[in-house]
């Protein structure tokens, strides 16, 4: 049988930050949103960046490349792009590069051989992130944008029926 030990790790973190003489939150949260501020007026060309590389990935699997090496790469851009384009207000962006994160997610442990519709797919939704990036498309969007994310939702599932995963 297996023993299980409890271990109560002592909780310092308290006992530092309730230390007297540092920032309030209000000083926090401010030097926070300055953060978030600059490091945004330069995330579109980091995102281009990303968007960039993603689009590589669909041109070296149509020359061949090994699906399960590209998707563990795909997902990591399409991850990092989900989250940073939120924080940046970008939820249009964010939700795409989510739509893709997810799809792939659920094809890294056990990719097919060949799947030219995941290759379309991938090109699809970073095409998708490259219209939005260039349109400056921030906040929720209108019905238009709103058709869009539907499209790739639609994709999403006709390739994952064709693929036989859910």
């Amino acid at each position: 049988m297996t023993e299980t030990k409890v271990f109560n790790l002592p909780n310092t973190l308290k006992k530092r930050s309730s230390k007297p003489g540092g920032r309030s939150f209000d000083e926090l949260a401010k030097a926070g949103d300055h953060v978030v501020r600059r490091n945004g007026a330069s995330y579109p060309s980091v995102a281009a960046g990303d968007i960039a590389d993603l689009m590589a990935i669909a041109a070296r699997l149509r020359q061949g490349s090994p699906l399960a090496v590209e998707l563990q790469e795909c997902f990591r851009i399409a991850h990092d792009i989900r989250g940073q384009a939120g924080s940046f207000d970008f939820p249009l962006i964010s939700a795409a590069a989510g739509s893709l994160s997810k799809f792939v997610d659920k094809l890294r442990n056990s990719p097919p051989d060949q799947a030219p519709e995941v290759i379309s797919l991938i090109e699809v939704h970073a095409a998708t992130m490259q219209l939005l990036l260039s349109q400056n498309r921030k906040g929720a969007g209108g019905p238009a944008e709103a058709m869009i994310l539907d499209g790739l939702t639609k994709a999403v599932e006709k390739v994952q029926g064709t693929l036989g995963i859910s």
